[in-house]
């Protein structure tokens, strides 16, 4: 039961990362950081919010996300498989 919390809880928190993400391209983004951070989210306490994109701007988030964009781009099927390799599921069919 606690891997099933666990995994609810892991899930809550990359779709959280995912729509602040979101929200911070769409109010403003990179071309204006400072407007941006002016505009925080529903629920989210301005505080954190600066925090939030301030990470956004740190050269290692975007080297990372740099390299994941340039790697999912080099994908020709999308893996709908969670976080499996495509032999796992295939041997378990």
């Amino acid at each position: 039961m606690l891997n099933g919390i666990e995994a609810a809880i892991q899930k809550r928190y990359r779709d959280r990362k995912t729509y602040a993400k979101k929200d911070f391209l769409r109010v403003g983004g990179y071309d204006d950081v400072e407007g941006a951070k002016t505009k925080p989210p529903e629920g989210m306490t301005e505080e954190n919010w600066r925090r939030t994109c301030d990470h956004f701007c740190t050269d290692e988030h975007l080297t990372r996300s740099s390299t994941n964009k340039n790697n999912r781009d080099k994908q020709i099927y999308t893996n709908r498989g969670g976080r499996h390799h495509i032999v796992v599921i295939v041997l378990r069919r």
